[in-house]
């Protein structure tokens, strides 16, 4: 008897009490989604029965973290007094970009560009800066508060360039954050990220202090995380204009920085 074979033979063998199923389908029929998962559980055999309670668990997770609305970058901005930035925000309709795993979601909710507007980490005015909006949820639907700290760390990325010259602090980042009805809020203010629109922008999410303790990378130019990374992984491409590259303005910055 191979191996699955034998998973097979010992889930059949699984006894559950006379009335489980009962018992099983009047608490999905409190669910949002109870009538589909009888429907399984009357077609299917016993080991389809631990399938659906499975899917039943998971659909229970997405529709708590779907219940939960994301404000706009406008409404970021909004909150915290940012209002000069709200008709600059780029592409909209390409976002959100969402990813995330059983305990977060993270989604990059858009940017912005301008070259006459002050930051918000100084009192001078900076040409040529980024504005960049991203959340964090718990994907259970469990609050978040900012008096904890962000539990997950967020850094640009480049191809082409290791993580450890092109990161969140290369760009002089600063950032402002929020909680609103249990998602966290960060607006990212940094150097202009299109210099490089000619080359994939990443932004990454990851746990750890700096990216190099996550990312890597490949042969090909491309970021991706370690191997022997087990923690928090969401990486997307920033949909950038390609003819805002400045390939002069990249030199430039990888000078100063001393590259």
């Amino acid at each position: 008897m191979n191996f699955e074979e034998k998973y097979k033979k010992e889930i059949d063998a699984l006894a559950f009490s006379s009335d489980y199923e009962v018992r099983l389908t009047e608490a999905m029929k409190k669910t949002e989604k109870g009538k589909d998962v009888m429907i399984v559980m009357k077609k299917r055999k016993t080991v389809r029965l631990i399938a659906a309670v499975i899917s039943a668990i998971l659909i229970l997770s997405l529709t708590a973290y779907a219940a939960v609305t994301l404000l706009s970058p406008q409404e970021v901005a909004d909150e915290l007094e940012m209002e000069e930035l709200n008709d600059k925000w780029k592409n909209s309709e390409k976002f959100p970009l969402s990813s995330g795993n059983e305990e977060y979601t993270v989604s990059v909710l858009g940017y912005a560009s301008d070259t006459e507007l002050n930051n918000i980490s100084s009192e001078t005015t900076e040409e040529n800066r980024v504005y960049l909006v991203v959340s964090i949820a718990k994907t259970d639907g469990t609050p978040l508060k900012a008096i904890d700290g962000m539990p997950l760390q967020i850094s640009p990325l480049v191809k082409g360039y290791e993580p450890f010259k092109i990161n969140l602090w290369s760009f002089g980042s600063g950032a402002n954050g929020m909680e609103k009805d249990g998602v966290l809020y960060y607006l990212f203010e940094m150097s202009d990220l299109e210099i490089f629109a000619d080359r994939t922008v990443y932004i990454a999410a990851y746990e750890g202090f700096t990216p190099m303790d996550a990312l890597t990378m490949m042969e090909d130019g491309t970021i991706t995380y370690k191997d022997d990374y087990i923690g928090f992984k969401a990486i997307f491409e920033l949909p950038l204009d390609k003819s805002k590259a400045n390939p002069e303005a990249v030199k430039e910055l990888l000078s100063q920085m001393g590259y």
